[in-house]
């Protein structure tokens, strides 16, 4: 099977994926996440890497962020013109004070994508993976998955963070069908991958 069909079927076929930086996250409705929530933040999957970036740029961007998209603001704009020299560890670590404001956090993700002297990795992926997962957000984390496949950006936490978002929302088959996508991009599905799906349907 190709790509685009393994995926289509984790959707049941109801649309077509794009892109994800073309995706307008007020297009997807909002769903109620507290189980979801729950589940990923009691996983150990998070990448324990200490941040070297500034604590005072982190908090300037926020302070940009929580400012501007309350008011519908061009957020974009105002980024652009703060001059913030961008790091994955930047990145990570705004996203991580938006974990449970999904539509901010994603919007700075596709500014952060557009900009020339920056390109995410698997890194920040994954934390917004995270984020759409913990909201149910299944079309854009899929297609997210798909961008970092042709990137070569997957890892084997990028697939665990997927399989434990279905298994939370009780889309089992779904969280199943990511072995599909492990093997079309040439990932080996272990014992350990099987236990980890197996300990996260158990709960």
């Amino acid at each position: 099977n190709s790509t685009a069909s393994i995926v289509a079927n984790l959707s049941n076929n109801r649309h077509q994926f794009r892109r994800f930086c073309s995706i307008t996250d007020c297009e997807f409705e909002d769903f109620s996440n507290s189980d979801v929530e729950s589940e990923l933040e009691n996983s150990d999957i998070a990448e324990s890497v200490k941040s070297e970036a500034d604590p005072n740029e982190v908090d300037r961007v926020c302070k940009v962020i929580d400012e501007l998209f309350t008011l519908d603001r061009n957020m974009e704009a105002v980024l652009d013109e703060s001059g913030i020299n961008l790091s994955h560890d930047l990145v990570v670590d705004v996203l991580e004070r938006f974990k449970h404001a999904r539509k901010p956090a994603f919007r700075f993700f596709c500014w952060a994508s557009r900009r020339s002297d920056y390109a995410h990795d698997s890194r920040t992926y994954n934390a917004m993976m995270n984020i759409l997962g913990k909201t149910r957000q299944f079309e854009t984390m899929v297609s997210l998955l798909e961008e970092m496949g042709e990137k070569g950006l997957l890892t084997m936490e990028t697939f665990i963070i997927s399989m434990k978002a279905f298994v939370a929302a009780k889309e089992r088959k779904k969280a199943i069908g990511m072995f599909e996508l492990m093997k079309k991009y040439k990932f080996k599905v272990g014992v350990e991958t099987i236990n980890c799906l197996l300990d996260a349907m158990g709960r």
